[in-house]
């Protein structure tokens, strides 16, 4: 039956369906292709892969920040992520930078402000950024 509903809107909207454990399985193929990349580069991987699926999602740059004794303390200066619809943030390479206690990976996040994210599961980090645009080329990504 679901199959079938995602066939009829599919066809009926001209565009291809992509399930939320699809988006998942979609960046985790990528994995390999990101362990020598910075975030940067991360992130251009899943702009191309995510646009080529019609995913929606929107680009970050900015900052993520560490909530210390003294209040938010800059602890990535420059770092580009991804935001999907949904508000989960797709980031793997804050720990490159910062520990393993870091964010990474897919992970909920509630926007409390244009462009300030908190993660649900790393409430100590704070994503302070602007959208971008990237729209990668298959000949960037290849």
């Amino acid at each position: 039956m679901r199959k079938a509903l995602i066939s009829l809107i599919e066809k009926y909207s001209g565009r291809k369906v992509v399930l939320k454990e699809n988006v998942e399985q979609l960046i985790s193929d990528e994995l390999s292709n990101i362990t020598n990349l910075e975030c940067d580069g991360a992130t251009r991987v899943f702009d191309y892969v995510l646009r080529a699926n019609n995913v929606p999602y929107k680009v970050y740059v900015g900052q993520v920040l560490m909530r210390t004794k003294k209040g938010w303390e800059v602890a990535i200066p420059l770092h580009y992520w991804i935001v999907l619809k949904d508000s989960r943030i797709i980031d793997y390479k804050a720990q490159m930078w910062l520990d393993d206690e870091a964010p990474n990976g897919i992970f909920e996040a509630e926007s409390t402000k244009k462009g300030i994210f908190i993660p649900e599961e790393y409430p100590q980090y704070m994503y302070k950024g602007k959208e971008i645009q990237l729209n990668t080329s298959q000949t960037v990504y290849n």
